[in-house]
């Protein structure tokens, strides 16, 4: 889950995250929860089937020479 080795630094990975989230979400607080609803069903949905392994991405770019 995301860098963080230990249990305090995975806090304050994820206490980072959920303020990135938070600051994209409408000023209207009913609003902002029914997004919030939304995220956690497709989150549910589509996460859900993703491998659990935490195996490094592959290369996007390559070096040609």
């Amino acid at each position: 889950m995301g860098q963080a080795k230990d249990g305090a630094s995975e806090e304050v990975w994820l206490k980072r995250q959920a303020l990135q989230v938070v600051m994209q979400l409408p000023d209207d607080m009913d609003e902002a929860l029914a997004v919030l609803r939304y995220a956690e069903t497709l989150v549910k949905t589509f996460l859900a089937d993703a491998p659990k392994t935490e195996s490094r991405p592959e290369n996007v770019v390559q070096l040609i020479r």
